[in-house]
């Protein structure tokens, strides 16, 4: 009889075991993706019939910073070079340029990707994001 109840109760404590396994990864898997002490507003322009869309995605010192851009426009088409149309200024003064826009070519009625820049200095505590289309865009944020 006791070897009858062991058989039964191996599988459900290996049931139970593997569940709360699953359950304390993915709440693990969750923290991760938190950031503590920072949380990235949407800044927008709408001017001249073209709405721009930006968001920053880290502001960590140790990562380069990474921008979340999104262009619509319904009277004509998105067909500016963004690495060409921005820049990043501190409040040092210092001046950056994009190294890279990563999502599709110019063009079209919506453009969606992310702009990436270079990794700023620690002490800096407000970034202003710069782009000029038909009009120069300004979308500023404090670091801290």
């Amino acid at each position: 009889m006791k070897r009858k109840i062991i058989l039964l109760l191996i599988p459900v404590i290996v049931l139970a075991s593997i569940t709360t396994y699953f359950f304390i990864a993915k709440n693990d898997a969750k923290e991760e993706n938190l950031s503590p002490s920072f949380e990235s507003e949407i800044k927008t322009s709408d001017e001249n019939g073209v709405l721009f869309e930006v968001a920053l995605l880290d502001s960590a010192p140790e990562n380069p910073l990474r921008f979340d851009v999104k262009i619509t426009t319904h009277s004509g088409s998105s067909d500016f070079d963004l690495t060409r149309a921005s820049f990043l200024e501190d409040d040092r003064g210092d001046k950056y340029e994009p190294l890279e826009w990563q999502g599709p070519p110019p063009g079209g009625h919506h453009l969606a990707g992310v702009l990436l820049f270079p990794i700023i200095d620690k002490e800096v505590k407000k970034i202003k994001l710069t782009i000029q289309d038909s009009v120069l865009r300004t979308f500023e944020w404090d670091l801290r």
